[in-house]
């Protein structure tokens, strides 16, 4: 799956180089774990609608973070 996600934009959340972000779709919210401006890729996760994190997100990263083999990964990409 690919996922084509855009910053939530909340007047705090867009700026944040350290710590969870939002990122959004017009379907559903996602977190990751911002590190010097550059997201994690093995923390990647939809939200539920509580706002927790609730699935991760199966990129290539977190496959071989958790040791799971799988035959294809997802991808996300941020759009500015």
């Amino acid at each position: 799956m690919d996922y084509k996600v855009t910053a939530v934009k909340d007047g705090h959340n867009e700026y944040k180089t350290n710590g969870y972000k939002l990122f959004e779709d017009a379907r559903r919210y996602y977190s990751v774990w911002m590190k010097d401006g550059k997201p994690d890729a093995t923390t990647w996760a939809t939200l539920n609608r509580y706002g927790e994190r609730n699935m991760p997100i199966f990129t290539r990263e977190y496959c071989d973070y958790q040791g799971t083999p799988r035959e294809s990964y997802d991808t996300i990409s941020i759009n500015a």
